[in-house]
């Protein structure tokens, strides 16, 4: 899967998973409960790596019990950004 770099934000992401994460009792169990691999929500909190795929804004989505369009817009994603992400999915 080939993920495409914009500017979008990532801090928002972090200081809400930092914020969610308490409730679970491992990273894994997090992981698997956001429905996004372990190796990509480690790559957004430790490494602070700005990559976000289609199917991690529906998972985040389906999480927060919000439309996709309500994720884009709490994460900032631009337009050209999302229009990139469904060209590749």
């Amino acid at each position: 899967m080939r993920v495409a770099y914009y500017p979008w934000n990532l801090r928002k992401l972090v200081n809400w998973l930092n914020t969610e994460r308490p409730g679970y009792e491992s990273p894994i169990i997090f992981a698997e409960s956001l429905g996004v691999p372990l190796e990509r929500l480690q790559l957004w909190t430790i490494n602070q790596l700005p990559a976000i795929s289609l199917e991690d804004l529906n998972a985040l989505s389906k999480y927060r019990q919000c439309s996709l369009n309500q994720v884009v817009e709490w994460l900032e994603i631009t337009p050209s950004h999302l229009s990139s992400l469904l060209q590749e999915s």
